[in-house]
């Protein structure tokens, strides 16, 4: 699979997923309701959302030299 894309779904689709299912699950158990919860939690991945967009926008130049630098190991390790 091409690494960025497994960076991307993970920081962007994986992570919010995870974190908003963990959280409304955490509120439940203490006994918040469940409207109040997923409201909280959307409120947070909005704002995760908006600095990993502007974290990924800045790094681009560099995950592409970087995965370019694997590739080229990659290959002169099995020449």
């Amino acid at each position: 699979m091409n690494p960025k894309k497994l960076i991307y779904a993970t920081f962007h689709i994986i992570g919010p997923i995870l974190y908003f299912f963990a959280y409304i699950t955490m509120q439940y158990l203490n006994g918040v309701p469940l409207s109040e919860s997923m409201s909280d939690a959307l409120s947070i991945i909005a704002i995760y959302l908006v600095g990993v967009s502007i974290l990924w926008l800045f790094s681009m130049d560099k995950l592409d030299k970087a995965i370019e630098a694997d590739k080229k190991a990659k290959q002169q390790n099995q020449s």
